[in-house]
């Protein structure tokens, strides 16, 4: 990490700038894998979802 803010010639502001894009970066891959998960569970507790076995 330490080159890569060596070598970029980034500010001290662009890479506070950065950061916090990697937060909100990482706060929506979040929260899609949350949807995903959510969308995935609520479909395999469906009565009429095929099980696992019968998917073969």
């Amino acid at each position: 990490m330490r080159i890569w803010t060596e070598c970029t010639r980034m500010t001290q502001e662009e890479i506070k700038d950065s950061v916090q894009e990697f937060y909100e970066l990482a706060q929506t891959f979040q929260t899609i894998g949350d949807l995903l998960k959510n969308t995935i569970s609520c479909v395999n507790q469906r009565p009429d979802a095929p099980s696992d076995r019968e998917q073969g």
